[in-house]
């Protein structure tokens, strides 16, 4: 892919991406300013992923929009493109060789199946969670029984919780296979309690889905349990609420006496997995931090037409912001527990 840059023409890209991308506070600039330079690219290939479009006809809807969407929104961010051509990798091992090969420039793909596929490129963006972190984290909490409320308070206490005082605990989670709700739990026990797992624990019951992690929560018959914390504040006006009534989400009140913050408590954060990333060939331009943010800006301009949300629905992420190779540990040790071999 050939390139027509300078240096001068790399420092007036930064600067613009400085102003539009909230990393300064320094004002925009006016009508009267001159534009900054764009970076001009002849050609970028893109490879889709198959692992998120719900059916053929959606997979081949966004490869058909794809080019001039991707167009668009770059220019909107000072990167001038002539061509997008845009595949659709067989595998994401064959979407990696592509990668290192040099024949793909920017490939989307499952942050499990790009680790699974022994990785190449340099990631630049990955799925974003809360704010500007890359990846989405869970919580271990507290629920409102006398069990959980002792844990609580002895961690307040600046005590730290012993192994034999969680399997005491009544643990909800989700099935094996959820990220938040069973492994992200799972490798935190492995972290801190010498290899100890929720296999390990006594009294863990599995749960269909959050909503029923929760009601189990407030009815008392879990002590622990993992959750995201922005899906745990989707329910702060249900709690309270008489199980006859609603919420403004349509919601059904989980009949708690008193607010959710006075008796649901972090016990532990756990580290955030990415689930969606966006990887470039190696070379210097693509895999700069310059391009990560015109990317992560280009892709935020998409999500503004249904058109662009729907090629965003298969690209894995409804928002990307930028990350690195380094933010896969987490899941990477989780798939190594697993034993997958990497």
């Amino acid at each position: 892919m050939k390139r027509l840059f300078t240096p001068a023409l790399c420092a007036a890209l930064a600067l613009t991406l400085a102003a539009g991308c909230g990393q300064t506070t320094a004002p925009a600039p006016s009508a009267e300013e001159p534009r900054a330079q764009r970076l001009h690219l002849e050609t970028l290939a893109v490879e889709l992923p198959r692992d998120y479009a719900p059916d053929d006809e959606t997979l081949l809807q966004a490869i058909a929009n794809a080019p001039e969407l991707l167009k668009a929104a770059l220019a909107k961010q000072q990167v001038e493109v002539d061509a997008v051509t845009v595949t659709v990798g067989a595998s994401a091992g064959a979407t990696c060789q592509a990668l290192t090969g040099g024949t793909v420039d920017l490939a989307f793909l499952s942050a499990e199946s790009y680790l699974e596929a022994g990785g190449g490129g340099t990631v630049i963006l990955a799925d974003a969670g809360e704010g500007d972190q890359a990846g989405t984290a869970s919580v271990l909490w507290s629920a409102p029984s006398d069990y959980g409320q002792a844990l609580a308070r002895r961690l307040a206490d600046g005590k730290d919780l012993t192994w034999t005082e969680l399997d005491h605990a009544r643990w909800g989670v989700l099935d094996r296979d959820s990220d938040l709700g069973w492994r992200s739990p799972n490798l935190w026990l492995s972290d801190q309690y010498e290899g100890m797992t929720l296999d390990d624990l006594s009294q863990v019951t599995t749960y269909a889905s959050y909503e029923e992690l929760l009601r189990a929560a407030a009815a008392e018959e879990i002590d622990l349990f993992p959750m995201p914390r922005a899906a745990l504040e989707d329910w702060t006006e249900a709690w309270t609420l008489e199980s006859s009534r609603t919420d403004g989400a349509g919601r059904s009140g989980l009949g708690r006496p008193v607010p959710m913050t006075e008796e649901v408590f972090e016990i532990a954060a756990f580290e955030p997995l990415l689930s969606s990333l966006a990887v470039v060939r190696e070379e210097d331009t693509l895999s700069s931090d310059t391009f990560a943010q015109v990317l992560a800006a280009a892709l935020e301009e998409l999500g503004q037409t249904p058109e662009g949300q729907a090629l965003l629905s298969v690209l894995g992420a409804n928002r990307y912001v930028p990350a690195g190779a380094e933010q896969l540990d987490p899941l990477r040790r989780i798939l190594t527990m697993e034993g997958v071999a990497l």
